[in-house]
């Protein structure tokens, strides 16, 4: 019992808020079939992991839809295990309010609520394997050969699941070139990137699973940045939605990452690492306009920085510091839950609908602060209707829930 019961507290929380999630966001019940009738065996295709499992497995859809939700569970709960294990120890401290405070910043942002809305989404198994890789850095012998090879072994599984996964992967990377040795980032890489290229080609000619365009085709839209960002992906609320106020917890924990280097030491290399992360967290939107669910990637150097700062040490519990997180968890709350692509938003529930009409409302007024006529400041309510069993909870909504 002494190994079980420092951890049953965590997993009661996180139950709590995966089911206060799911009463603000609602499991959807349609499932994309698109990813689940791949197979991986027949021939090399991006996204066929998780539905080519599922198919030797044998699950049918409802089966699939507990599938989704035991990987947010597990994902909550590996975050919510590192945030509270400090890191000379093996167990997790007791919780208190600041720690519960942190996880809530993690758990109600768009990976769980577009987790839940779109059930055919498979971001969150890639999300899985990339907190386990992040577990093995933080929990394992920094000269451990081994957990680095599981690192990238993870990191693989994760390009399988989504190829998206690949900006997730280039953080670590980084991550892995400052915390240790040269020569072991570089191992982990060049090995990574065989697989990569490997992957690519044998995938090349292959359309996504789910998706309408090759390797070679997404690429091709990173030639017209300019047009395709101010046209399609970029979109300044969407931004702000979709990373929430991990955006202000990632700039927090930046500045206490640089100045807590040695008096002696450059700055640069801390600094690189800082701007480095957060520009891969935009690098998405070259090659696709699921704004808000792209840049929520901002999860993990947010956890990666916070495992780094060692929190637990360097923060004070004040009644200043202790505000500041409350509020931090409120204007969280406040976000509204949407999925914006193309500089329109799908409400996932009425609040959320409720905003973004307003926002519309304020620019067909003309009280909106910004030039309407730059795309990349607009927000509308996305009005296709496209077949789905909606449910009466979104009886609100002028929206179908389903995959855009």
């Amino acid at each position: 019992m002494k190994h079980i019961s420092p951890f049953l507290p965590y997993v009661l929380l996180v139950v709590g808020l995966q089911l206060a999630i799911a009463v603000w966001v609602p499991v959807g019940l349609t499932v994309d079939h698109d990813y689940l009738v791949v197979n991986l065996v027949d021939h090399i295709q991006p996204r066929a992991l998780v539905g080519t499992v599922s198919r030797y497995v044998g699950l049918d859809d409802s089966q699939f839809l507990l599938f989704t939700q035991a990987a947010l569970f597990t994902w909550l709960l590996i975050v919510a295990l590192l945030i509270a294990t400090p890191r000379e120890k093996r167990v997790p401290d007791r919780p208190d309010w600041h720690k519960c405070g942190l996880v809530f910043l993690f758990s109600f942002s768009a990976l769980p609520f577009i987790t839940n809305a779109f059930s055919g989404f498979v971001d969150i198994f890639a999300a899985v394997t990339i907190v386990l890789s992040v577990w093995l850095l933080h929990r394992c012998d920094q000269s451990s050969s081994l957990a680095l090879v599981g690192v990238v072994l993870l990191m693989c599984v994760a390009t399988l699941i989504h190829e998206k996964s690949v900006f997730e992967v280039l953080i670590l990377s980084m991550w892995i070139a400052f915390m240790r040795s040269r020569r072991q980032a570089a191992s982990a890489f060049a090995a990574y990137a065989l697989f990569l290229a490997g992957y690519a080609f044998l995938a090349s000619g292959n359309k996504a699973a789910n998706g309408d365009r090759t390797f070679v085709e997404y690429l091709g839209l990173a030639t017209q940045f300019q047009s395709f960002l101010e046209h399609y992906s970029f979109n300044v609320v969407g931004v702000v939605f979709g990373g929430g106020l991990l955006w202000v917890l990632y700039a927090t924990l930046a500045v206490v990452f640089v100045r807590a280097r040695r008096a002696k030491d450059n700055p640069f290399p801390r600094l690189a690492l800082v701007f480095g992360m957060l520009g891969l967290c935009f690098a998405p939107l070259l090659f696709a306009w699921d704004t808000s669910r792209l840049v929520a990637i901002i999860w993990l150097p947010t956890l990666l920085l916070l495992l780094e700062a060692d929190w637990q040490a360097r923060y004070e519990r004040t009644r200043i510091n202790s505000a500041l997180l409350c509020a931090a968890c409120l204007l969280q709350a406040l976000i509204p839950p949407v999925l914006i692509y193309r500089h329109g938003a799908v409400a996932l529930n009425c609040y959320a609908s409720f905003v973004v009409q307003h926002f519309e409302r304020m620019q067909e007024a003309d009280s909106w602060p910004l030039d309407r006529e730059f795309e990349p400041v607009t927000l509308h309510l996305q009005h296709d209707h496209w077949p789905s069993d909606v449910s009466a909870v979104y009886a609100c909504l002028s929206i179908h829930l389903v995959r855009p």
